[in-house]
């Protein structure tokens, strides 16, 4: 449904005036869950000036608003030469990249008939506070419900097992199915959305070496947690031989064969090595491989979309998997999940106070005066769940409050919000060993060194939405030769110790920023220091 239509050459006024009524209308249309505007509005902005300087003003463009299965689309149009307007140099093209794994991604075609270059923009609308936790409440609910209603209806096996041996297994499947490409096509992503190294610059290694310190305390972090409330095994067991074997075996485990057996069998960390050398030839190929590059963009941009579809199973799985607990006497699993929460917020609060000391002695600024000013961002993530809808309260934040170079911030915002999920590692880890050891598999050494390092690995590749942390779990599982018949409780801790997630990371993300920008004088001292 159209509620904007208009024609005209691109002079500045035209432009000023569009970008303008694109906004207003935008608010009235998304109403109470109308996001922050100023991104619109530089996007629109952007969009028209490349159109006047790509395509010239001697043609009509056209310029279009409409709603279209509740999202809102915004779609410019002018006949030219085939040229995509979207092509940018390397400096802009490596904010942009990370833009598009986050979905914000202009689309861009060209229409023979006519010579017609056409571009659609969705902006977004905000998501409702508390919908997926809402609904996995719910689900619970509907769980203890039905498990009496079913308990006092005779002839009620069938339709339980159905549920329970059919459906659920089935969904949990589904979350399986997409995990493995997901992660592969991230980490190639990520790894090509890089740039050259040329390119990259102080601000982008400066932030990827900060970054991996992070993860490296994470993991500190992680053994620790490991030692104070899980057992490990020493012992070598009748084929496994000595630890330094198992060790040993571990590595060449890593290394597949062929490139083809580890997708056949579903080995997601070999999969993982092949993505990392993958991108790394990629990255240094440049653009011998551009056509490879847009074509693996896009199946990530089609697997993301996927991958927000399957999380909408997640209040099923949830009361499903409840379900199934409750029929079958074993509500006593929930109670030993304990283990996996004292793991994951004590581990995820001694990281936080690790890295704010850490922080605040580096930029000598009181920790209240800096909480104050990160307070609204950490209020949204922890209502929404979500990094990507705190994104313009974090730019304030940063910019303004921090007093961070724009530039920085513009590149290492997005660029963390993707990759920097530290808390998420913990959170990974905390499942895979709490399910191993619920169910009696013992943890090993060499089971424990799997677990730390592609903990880490998949909480990079993990994309920053609700419930994501859920779809990579099968990869968890399956690398440290874990049932995924072990989904259904994993899936009921993930989405009570998961909605959390956003809000840990994003604040470790605020420190990150400042932590980097203080090391390269991209700090405004004065804006620091002030009582916000």
């Amino acid at each position: 449904m159209k509620f904007m239509d208009e024609k005209a050459y691109l002079s500045n006024d035209v432009i000023h005036n569009w970008t303008e009524q694109a906004v207003q209308l935008y608010e009235k249309k998304a109403g109470k869950r109308a996001e922050n505007t100023v991104k619109l509005s530089l996007a629109i902005e952007e969009l028209l000036l490349r159109f006047r300087e790509t395509y010239g003003t001697k043609e009509i463009c056209h310029f279009i608003g409409y709603t279209q299965f509740g999202k809102i689309y915004f779609e410019i149009s002018q006949k030219g030469i085939a040229k995509d307007c979207l092509e940018i140099d390397e400096d802009l093209q490596q904010a942009y990249d990370i833009l598009t794994r986050m979905g914000q991604k202009p689309e861009y075609t060209y229409k023979e008939k006519g010579s017609i270059n056409k571009v659609i923009y969705s902006y977004p609308k905000k998501t409702m506070k508390n919908k997926m936790l809402i609904q996995i409440f719910v689900a619970i609910a509907l769980a203890f419900v039905s498990s009496i209603v079913f308990r006092k209806m005779p002839g009620s096996e069938g339709i339980v097992e159905v549920m329970t041996k059919v459906i659920l297994p089935k969904c949990c499947a589904i979350l399986s199915a997409i995990a493995t490409p997901l992660v592969f096509l991230a980490v190639i992503d990520g790894i090509t959305g890089l740039g050259d190294m040329t390119s990259f610059g102080k601000i982008g290694s400066k932030s990827c070496l900060n970054m991996l310190k992070g993860y490296g305390i994470s993991v500190l972090v992680m053994l620790l947690m490991v030692i104070l409330l899980f057992p490990i095994s020493l012992s070598n067991g009748a084929n496994q031989g000595s630890i330094g074997l198992q060790l040993f075996q571990l590595v060449l485990d890593i290394i597949p064969n062929n490139l083809v057996d580890p997708f056949v069998k579903d080995n997601a960390l070999q999969v993982i090595v092949i993505a990392i050398f993958v991108g790394f030839v990629m990255l240094l190929l440049g653009e011998q491989v551009n056509s490879i590059k847009k074509f693996l963009s896009e199946c990530t941009t089609l697997v993301y979309k996927m991958m927000g579809f399957a999380c909408k199973l997640i209040p099923a799985v949830v009361y499903l998997g409840v379900f199934n607990l409750l029929m079958n006497s074993q509500m006593d699993l929930i109670i030993s999940m304990y283990r996996m929460f004292l793991m994951t917020f004590v581990g995820g609060f001694i990281l936080i106070l690790i890295i704010s000391t850490k922080t605040v002695l580096k930029v000598k600024v009181p920790f209240k005066v800096l909480f104050k000013k990160m307070w609204p961002t950490l209020l949204i993530n922890l209502t929404t769940s979500s990094q990507v809808s705190a994104l313009p309260e974090n730019m304030i934040c940063c910019k303004e409050k921090f007093g961070i170079n724009a530039k920085m911030v513009d590149f290492g915002l997005p660029f963390g919000i993707v990759t920097y999920m530290p808390v998420g590692a913990i959170f990974m880890a905390s499942s895979v060993l709490g399910l191993a050891f619920i169910y009696n598999q013992p943890i090993t050494i060499a089971m424990l060194v799997k677990v730390l390092i592609v903990s880490v690995i998949v909480a990079i590749a993990a994309p920053p939405i609700p419930g994501s942390a859920l779809i990579v779990l099968p990869i968890m599982l399956n690398c440290c030769g874990l049932s995924t018949e072990y989904m259904s409780l994993g899936v009921i801790f993930g989405t009570a110790a998961g909605y959390f997630l956003p809000a840990f990371n994003g604040y470790l993300l605020q420190l990150l920023m400042l932590d980097t920008g203080k090391s390269l004088n991209l700090v405004d001292d004065e804006k620091l220091r002030k009582e916000w």
